[in-house]
């Protein structure tokens, strides 16, 4: 990885550059950004036997994101973003009107916030709704959960991981069976379970 990270800074660089040269950075609209994160992550240490292509840790899913545009000042964004915003913050940057359609919201907007984001997958191989289970992530600043369902089991759908973010950003505590916390969690779980009926396009 840290050669692929040398490398890109690189390719970036020499890109950079061309577009200075023909005087092309006014007119044009950067985006650095990736599709996962680390894949094999050692910090923290994970248990081998359990990190899995299906797990949500954030070192997989936290990934890099940089805009650039002669019109905006360079700045920090600590709030939550999610992959699905940046489309619609293009848009928004062109002055073209964001689709009813799009899940993402305008970084650029004054009044954006996001409460959560959501994150999805079947693990490795074909995409199979009706053979394979289907794990729907909700993430909020401080708590996190991981819905499971199955359409094959009668429709089974549960919480099979939910973290304090707050007092265990390294997720090793896993609160799946603490009643307590899940019904904190009871807004994440909803949303998974929109996100579950958005794929399959049943009622739950």
């Amino acid at each position: 990885y840290d050669c692929s990270i040398n490398y890109v800074d690189g390719i970036i660089k020499k890109f950079l550059d061309f577009l200075g040269d023909q005087k092309l950075m006014d007119n044009t609209i950067i985006v650095i950004t990736s599709d996962h994160g680390a894949t094999i992550p050692n910090l923290p240490v994970r248990d081998d036997t359990k990190h899995r292509i299906r797990k949500f840790y954030d070192e997989l899913y936290h990934i890099p994101l940089i805009i650039y545009d002669k019109d905006s000042k360079p700045g920090e964004f600590k709030g939550l973003v999610s992959s699905v915003d940046i489309n619609s913050t293009l848009l928004d940057m062109v002055g073209i009107k964001i689709p009813k359609s799009f899940r993402g919201k305008s970084i650029i907007s004054k009044n954006f916030n996001r409460e959560y984001v959501v994150s999805e997958n079947q693990g490795r191989g074909p995409c199979d709704l009706d053979q394979k289970a289907t794990s729907v992530c909700v993430r909020s600043k401080f708590k996190k959960i991981v819905y499971e369902f199955k359409k094959y089991k009668l429709n089974d759908g549960k919480v099979i991981e939910a973290y304090d973010l707050l007092n265990d950003s390294e997720e090793y505590n896993n609160l799946y069976d603490d009643k307590f916390f899940l019904k904190e969690c009871s807004f994440l779980i909803e949303k998974a379970k929109d996100r579950i009926k958005d794929i399959y396009g049943i009622k739950l």
